[in-house]
């Protein structure tokens, strides 16, 4: 091989590498945010589960929204985390699928269904 085409080769490879290194961007920062909007008839109360432990985070009045930062050892779980919801005077509750690999500064946002069972989530 010429010098001139090992050069170039070197030349390519790092450019690949940085901009592998840059594509990501910087690493995300802050708490991890569960935003509730409740759109059912009934108050729910919050839960986030981990590990087998329920942690109650609050109280979402009918027709209003709440905002909670879920506590590191929650979203860290190994088995992810799942949000519970519980209308209050209700048998029925939903909980969502395990939702795996959250990273700081996301948010969860829940979307109370008026019918429970269309209840909704995302990360973001």
């Amino acid at each position: 091989m010429s010098p001139r085409f090992r050069w170039a080769v070197l030349a390519g490879l790092l450019a690949l590498f940085a901009s592998c290194a840059t594509a990501g961007g910087p690493p995300r920062t802050g708490p991890v945010t569960l935003r509730v909007t409740n759109a059912n008839a009934m108050n729910v109360n919050v839960y986030v589960l981990a590990d087998g432990h329920s942690t109650r985070m609050g109280t979402v009045s009918t027709a209003q929204s709440a905002s909670y930062t879920v506590p590191d050892r929650v979203w860290e779980a190994v088995g992810g985390m799942q949000v519970r919801i519980d209308p209050i005077g209700s048998g029925t509750g939903f909980t969502t699928d395990r939702i795996l690999g959250i990273e700081r500064g996301r948010t969860i946002n829940v979307e109370v269904a008026a019918n429970l069972s269309q209840t909704w989530y995302q990360v973001r």
